[in-house]
């Protein structure tokens, strides 16, 4: 804390998140994504943290059971779905530095 009550932050966030695309049997590689940062803020200020993106990609296919599946003809019969999400992860601090006593 400075004489002005400013307060002086090392920060460092992470998101971590498991990776089942490369799993090998039980175990599950964790996926770690972080920022790290030093900033100075006034006491009752906030800041917010963001740089972190998560982005899932995936295919869904639904249709007439047996009748999607037949060679040539079988896309009359089903639906592909892609869905793209992209998130980001947004951190909020407000410090407040109280009166002594």
């Amino acid at each position: 804390i400075t004489p002005n009550n400013m307060v002086i932050m090392d920060v460092k966030i992470s998101d971590d998140s498991p990776d089942y695309a490369n799993a090998r049997g039980e175990s599950v590689p964790i996926n770690t994504k972080s920022a790290e940062t030093t900033m100075m803020v006034a006491s009752g200020d906030t800041v917010i943290i963001g740089g972190i993106y998560k982005e899932n990609k995936g295919v869904s296919e639904t249709g007439q059971p047996w009748l999607k599946d037949i060679p040539i003809i079988g896309w009359l019969f089903k639906n592909k779905t892609w869905n793209n999400t992209k998130r980001e992860l947004l951190i909020f601090l407000t410090p407040t530095v109280l009166p002594a006593g």
